[in-house]
């Protein structure tokens, strides 16, 4: 997202908190196979509690990528860019799910499959 001259964001209303990581929002870590469980340390570490993301049978969910997602709990976050920073650093991340670039227009999908642009 760093490079694209526009961005736009699209996300269900569960998606949205007037501070990130209340109300339940997890931050999704997209992460190489092989580092998962040094990651999920050093997440734990930055005060986060990583559970990898399963499919309904229990299996592992993979991106198209075939990077494994770990869905991690903090604490009401004061500061997104320095923790996307810190998470984005960790050896074997591949993107977290914190935006700190301004989108031009962000789409909020509610319940109803209706939707409301914010900006």
């Amino acid at each position: 997202m760093s490079s694209a001259k526009k961005v736009a964001v699209i996300a269900g209303e569960e998606k949205f908190a007037p501070k990130l990581c209340t109300g339940g929002v997890k931050v999704p870590v997209e992460v190489v196979p092989f580092a998962r469980k040094s990651v999920k340390v050093k997440l734990s570490q930055l005060g986060g509690a990583p559970e990898e993301r399963l499919l309904p049978k229990g299996y592992p969910y993979f991106t198209e990528n075939g990077n494994v997602i770990l869905d991690t709990s903090f604490a009401p976050i004061d500061e997104p860019a320095a923790l996307e920073g810190r998470v984005k650093n960790l050896p074997g991340v591949v993107e977290v799910g914190i935006f700190t670039i301004k989108p031009i227009t962000v789409y909020k999908v509610r319940e109803s499959g209706k939707f409301e642009v914010l900006g």
